[in-house]
């Protein structure tokens, strides 16, 4: 390889790094927030506990915007059915269990408790 080459090839990679460590302490939310739940209230959600656990933002936010109100939005649109985020949570939760780590809840009543 080239020296201009390699001078160049280890620009991009630096200037790569640079931009993704800057990409992945930005914008982390809010640390624990209530979220909208439907006809049952508000739902509190611990949105750190769930970025040091799963890591990648868009294993959630694939289906739903990082936005304020994103979910009642959509479901209010008919973007998202009823019941999407939270069977996409439950999910998640019981491959967790299933694998014998420590998850969350996988029933109603754990997550349903404000209103």
């Amino acid at each position: 390889m080239k020296p201009t080459s390699l001078f160049i090839a280890t620009a991009l990679i630096l200037i790569l790094a640079v931009f993704c460590v800057g990409a992945d302490n930005s914008n982390k939310g809010a640390e624990k927030m209530n979220i909208y739940a439907g006809s049952k209230g508000l739902l509190f959600f611990p949105h750190a506990k769930h970025q040091s656990t799963i890591k990648s933002c868009m294993k959630c936010h694939a289906l739903f915007p990082q936005k304020t109100g994103s979910i009642k939005d959509l479901i209010e649109t008919g973007k998202l059915k009823k019941k999407q985020v939270m069977t996409y949570c439950i999910s998640c939760h019981k491959k967790m269990a299933k694998a014998g780590k420590k998850t969350g809840p996988r029933g109603c009543k754990k997550c349903h408790t404000l209103k």
